[in-house]
């Protein structure tokens, strides 16, 4: 499938270099079309709709384009010539570009033209806000996609040729432990060696994949794993324990391999030994730079989650619930809002939603915005909310509520050196109390609760003046006091195991495991590791013993 992106460019010159004449001649067929596409617009939005649910599914993909396309061709029938020649430039390109880029030119098609010849433009918002919501779906699939064929090929081949191996592997051992002499394990192992051959080089190829650099035909699969989920840290964590596990297993194969053909040798070991340790090197890296960009990855993954159609308190709680769940290092806070009605960049005092310490994903109508920091204790907040108070002893605007917060000079008791404004992450002020469209499980700082927990964030909560309320989210106390985030993280560097790396501009640290360590404190052994997949082959080479022993009491 080809990349959105240069689809729709592609798309919109060619149309765009079409003049659209405004006659008074045409104005009758004009207002005919912008009353027919009114009149059919929920068909649009409904057929659009329908593209967004069925875009897992390439041949579902490819139908909701074409009824699409019919779709649109119907409600431009009776144009101006000029606005059906734009439709004539849109439809000439279902024959170059796939069926999904050919939907796109003509979606645009009906942007243009409306955007050109309505004074009203709420079906123009309808439909370019179905159209982005396509758009990222689409994106998405097409990034599926992508990886899919890669996975299929280059990356799947040394899998494959291990797991295949391993079986080999299990199968010998299990035909030499029933082998009824010398010459029979002698025929076993001759056997295996001409099997195995083709199957040795699959661990280096995997390692290989995962360092590859510089221009290459073959993409570096550290980068496309990480494309692929999104730098969702649990993935990363279960991929590169996947690595790990395939590697070991034909690293423990190829042993045994050299030692049936007798080239043992101090050089192969070192090779298999740095093979794995680079590889792990190579995850360590892709993990770290994931969790650095990873609010990159969180705003993709909001974008297809606003619906219009929902009420905005519920938006905000889904989007948190999914944040809570895909990304739970961190604790989040959501507000859900139309966008026009906090968008004033002149006149602040216009906005409903004044927020700080947020970053915003933004649709035609409705607009998400997500704060979010490390999860730890709070053992604090009292003392915080305290300070917080003392900033306001005169009531501020909501639109001045966090500037009021950021020069406030007040010390928190307890914490000698920490001022206010080094004790929160994000402020969310509201002009309409009774509806903050906001999402966020916290326990409220003042007055403090009475059943505290440790881990649960805390808000304060306070008034603007004239009407309206501001949330302030309360850091952990690991965010506001510790200036070294591994400081308190054991990676094992005593018994050399590991070192605690830090992240640049955030309270998070992780641990780069030294060779034959690894797992999230380098805790794991990769000789015990070793030990559990030898038991596993023993276990087979057992039963087989099992067996070829009843079967003997039988004769």
């Amino acid at each position: 499938m080809a990349s959105v992106g240069p689809l729709l460019l592609m798309s919109y010159i060619l149309i765009s270099t079409v003049t659209i004449s405004t006659s008074e001649i045409q104005s009758a067929h004009e207002n005919a079309f912008l009353k027919k596409l009114k009149e059919n617009k929920e068909k649009l939005t409904s057929a659009l709709a329908s593209g967004l649910k069925k875009t897992e599914d390439i041949k579902n993909v490819g139908g909701t384009c074409q009824t699409l396309i019919k779709d649109i061709g119907e409600l431009m029938k009776g144009l101006s010539d000029d606005s059906s020649d734009i439709f004539k430039v849109a439809q000439s390109m279902v024959n170059v570009v796939p069926v999904v880029g050919s939907v796109f030119s003509l979606i645009m098609t009906l942007v243009i033209v409306i955007d050109n010849h309505a004074n009203d433009k709420s079906l123009l918002k309808d439909i370019k806000e179905e159209f982005d919501r396509l758009d990222a779906k689409l994106d998405q699939y097409h990034m599926e996609q992508k990886w899919n064929i890669w996975a299929a090929g280059v990356y799947h081949k040394p899998e494959l040729d291990i797991r295949l191996a391993w079986t080999e592997y299990k199968t010998l051992l299990g035909s030499l432990a029933g082998a009824k002499d010398d010459v029979e394990k002698k025929k076993h192992k001759q056997s295996f060696i001409e099997a195995y051959s083709k199957y040795e080089k699959a661990p280096r190829e995997m390692g290989e994949l995962l360092k590859k650099t510089g221009k290459s035909f073959i993409n570096n699969l550290g980068d496309e794993l990480a494309e692929h989920v999104k730098c969702h840290e649990k993935e990363i964590l279960e991929y590169t324990f996947l690595i790990l596990t395939l590697i070991i297993k034909g690293n423990m194969m190829n042993e045994y391999y050299y030692t049936l053909k007798d080239i043992e040798s101090k050089a192969r070991d070192d090779e298999m030994m740095n093979n794995v340790y680079e590889a792990m090197t190579a995850m360590f890296d892709i993990q770290k730079r994931c969790i650095a960009n990873s609010m990159t990855y969180v705003l993709q993954d909001v974008k297809p989650l606003i619906d219009k159609s929902e009420k905005r308190d519920i938006l905000a709680k889904e989007v948190w619930s999914f944040l809570q769940e895909t990304y739970d290092r961190y604790d989040w806070m959501v507000v859900a809002f139309i966008t026009k009605n906090s968008n004033h960049k002149i006149f602040k005092t216009l906005n409903k939603h004044v927020l700080t310490g947020f970053h915003n994903v933004s649709t035609q109508r409705i607009t998400v915005a997500v704060a979010r920091q490390v999860k730890g204790t709070h053992s604090k907040a009292q003392e915080v909310s305290k300070a917080i108070e003392s900033c306001f002893r005169q009531k501020v605007p909501c639109y001045k509520v966090a500037e009021t917060l950021s020069a406030c000079a007040q010390e928190v008791k307890g914490i000698p050196g920490i001022p206010v404004s080094k004790t929160y992450t994000a402020v969310h002020a509201y002009t309409d109390k009774d509806n903050p469209h906001q999402s966020i499980e916290a326990q409220e700082a003042n007055p403090p609760p009475k059943k505290p927990s440790a881990q649960t964030p805390y808000i304060y909560t306070g008034d603007c003046a004239g009407s309206g309320k501001f949330v302030v989210l309360i850091k952990s106390d690991k965010e506001m006091t510790e200036k070294d985030p591994c400081s308190k993280m054991d990676c094992g560097e005593k018994k050399r195991r590991g070192t605690c790396i830090p992240i640049e501009d955030m309270s998070l640290a992780m641990c780069q495991c030294n060779y034959r360590h690894y797992g999230q404190y380098c805790e794991n052994d990769i000789d015990d590791y070793r030990k559990k997949l030898e038991t596993e082959a023993a276990t087979y080479r057992n039963i087989i013993i099992v067996k070829d022993s009843r079967v003997k009491n039988r004769k």
